[in-house]
């Protein structure tokens, strides 16, 4: 499912999130490939600008992915990013509910770190935006 002639995405081989370069990415595979290889090749197609990368700081403590960098759903709270407690490789329903994903990256992110944050469709296209 990921373009590894290995059968792992967990290879250690690089993909672009935004603008950082990651790692393999641990997240439930359909949003992770749809943000990291769709959405970019989608928007370039359609002639559109990429987003301009923002951080926010993290208000508790995210565990990090022994080797992977992660991506986490978070709510955003006024100047902080909100981990969300569901957040495992299989929650669907931490990413229906969030405004973003942060980046962690492999050692995992302190409370108050400044992480990159990628904006999921839902929460950048504004209220009147309809996805059904």
């Amino acid at each position: 499912g990921c373009g590894s002639s290995e059968g792992s995405c967990g290879n250690g081989r690089d993909g672009a999130v935004g603008t950082s370069v990651v790692r393999a990415v641990t997240a439930p595979r359909e949003e992770s490939g749809l943000l990291t290889l769709a959405e970019p090749l989608l928007r370039t197609l359609a002639g559109r600008a990429a987003p301009e990368p923002y951080t926010m700081p993290c208000r508790e403590a995210v565990q990090g992915h022994p080797y992977d960098t992660r991506l986490v759903p978070v709510s955003l709270r006024g100047e902080r990013a909100v981990p969300l407690h569901y957040n495992g490789p299989a929650m669907l329903r931490g990413i229906a509910a969030s405004d973003a994903l942060a980046v962690v990256p492999p050692d995992g992110a302190r409370a108050g770190q400044e992480l990159e944050l990628v904006d999921l469709p839902w929460a950048s296209a504004g209220i009147d935006a309809c996805f059904v």
